[in-house]
């Protein structure tokens, strides 16, 4: 494939430091290694990913992990290696061309994917959006108004909450003052009438 970077080693078009070559494989360093082990074995054909392996590419495929063990420990892994091959979108395949990282060294490696809860994902999802998502917006608004409007923004608010709290505290102490007044009046009121009442039987009788 004219454009694939692998197949432009393979041709010799971009250099490399090759661990192996034969026939059907090629092996080199990664450009970019992530442990003191790091390198790659590829078929020369183009093959796009594993999704797209088929029965007739089983025997160079097979060769590849049979000779794994060897490169590794010549290439300072004797005690084990990793071995990688991201596939597709979800498996984040940088280069289309199915290539097998191994990676190893004197010391062991660390995890390979860290497991996160379901629970522990959805915490940090917030409508939709990652919290990294939530920190972009927050840095962009920061940028917009500035430190000092957003600070003035939360005083007028923090202003607005308290005020409404103070409104309804005063709100409920006058409903229970009128109450209070009110009662002795209904009373006195009702006992006028009453007495009223008396007076005039009285003056009937």
């Amino acid at each position: 494939m004219q454009d694939c970077i692998f197949c432009k080693i393979v041709r010799g078009e971009i250099p490399s430091r090759k661990v192996y070559e034969d026939d059907e494989i090629l092996g080199f360093h990664d450009i970019n290694p992530i442990a003191p082990t790091h390198f790659m074995l590829i078929p020369k054909k183009h093959i796009a990913s594993l999704s797209d392996v088929t029965p007739e590419d089983a025997g160079v495929l097979g060769r590849i992990m049979a000779i794994t063990g060897r490169l590794a420990r010549e290439q300072g892994s004797p005690e084990g290696f990793r071995t990688i091959i991201n596939t597709g979108r979800i498996g984040q395949q940088d280069v289309m061309h199915v290539h097998v990282h191994v990676l190893g060294g004197p010391h062991p490696l660390g995890r390979m994917i860290a497991r996160v809860p379901p629970d522990v994902t959805r915490r940090i999802t917030m409508g939709g959006l990652s919290i990294w998502h939530w920190l972009i917006v927050l840095l962009v608004v920061v940028l917009i108004f500035g430190t000092k409007k957003l600070r003035n923004i939360g005083q007028d608010l923090g202003g607005a909450v308290k005020g409404f709290k103070d409104g309804m505290k005063t709100g409920e102490e006058a409903a229970g003052t009128n109450r209070s007044a009110d009662a002795p009046a209904e009373k006195l009121s009702g006992t006028t009438i009453e007495g009223e009442v008396k007076k005039e039987k009285a003056q009937q009788g």
